[in-house]
């Protein structure tokens, strides 16, 4: 017996919806805040040969997307652990990726606490298996507050591996890792610094105008942080290194200081939590 032809029709046309892929925690999105993940998801994942990825575009796709705040978070968590297309995002050529990891840095801004479970959970399927990719989390993790793997961290800075393929991402991760020991004020972690500091470090360090700075902080070296809040290239660095040791009094002498040319900057530091 053949149906009714609307009832094939609307069975037809679930079969379709149903195959676009599950929108599961997406599905209720308001249409400007689809329209804004959308869009960054395009921007994130220009295809080679369609053209640059318009950067002002994506920009402003994503501060809409944290505009959303935590109303947007369920699908942000979606597209981190199974992908846009999951999410039923996905509006390009080509095969869409099995996860959307990239996403973490939205939802750490959106909400720290679903970050951190996030990264937990991305940690235990790394394993063993991806150094750097584990180095990566760690560092986040301690970004974030959780300072459980700091001591990895500074093993990651003391053996950090050297194949060719991977120079320009250890970099970018030791540069990572040594600014959230600046930021935790870890200071088992100075013999490795002072190392990265000497003529035995990598030749690239010595670029590196910030390391000083952290030497200095982790030393608890205040006469050497107040000459480098003095030098141009420095003194943020070092306003910064003061506040995260909680000397607040070096802070105001520079903040009250009405010839210091950074005193606005040791300013909005006194104010900061």
């Amino acid at each position: 017996m053949i149906g009714h032809p609307l009832a094939l029709l609307f069975t037809s046309l679930g079969l379709v919806c149903g195959s676009a892929g599950n929108a599961g925690t997406c599905d209720g999105l308001k249409p400007e805040a689809r329209s804004a993940l959308q869009s960054l998801i395009a921007g994130v994942y220009q295809s080679q040969g369609e053209g640059e990825e318009d950067s002002e575009g994506t920009e402003a796709a994503r501060r809409g997307v944290l505009a959303e705040g935590k109303a947007i978070l369920p699908c942000l968590s979606e597209i981190f652990r199974n992908g846009p297309d999951q999410a039923g995002l996905w509006t390009q050529h080509g095969t869409p990726p099995s996860e959307g990891h990239w996403m973490i840095q939205l939802i750490q801004r959106i909400d720290p606490t679903t970050a951190v479970s996030l990264y937990e959970g991305w940690r235990s399927e790394v394993g063993g298996t991806d150094t750097l990719t584990r180095v990566h989390i760690d560092t986040e993790l301690a970004r974030l507050g959780d300072a459980r793997f700091l001591p990895e961290m500074v093993e990651f800075l003391a053996k950090s591996p050297v194949a060719a393929s991977d120079k320009q991402r250890v970099r970018s991760l030791q540069e990572d890792a040594i600014e959230v020991i600046s930021i935790r004020n870890y200071r088992p972690a100075l013999a490795v610094l002072r190392k990265f500091g000497s003529e035995s470090g990598p030749e690239y360090a010595r670029t590196w105008r910030w390391l000083p700075v952290y030497i200095a902080q982790l030393s608890d070296d205040t006469g050497a942080l107040t000459r480098y809040a003095s030098e141009p290239e420095q003194f943020s660095w070092a306003l910064q290194a003061m506040k995260r040791l909680g000397r607040d009094d070096m802070l105001k002498v520079f903040a009250n200081d009405q010839k210091y040319p950074y005193r606005e900057v040791a300013q909005k530091l006194l104010k900061s939590k």
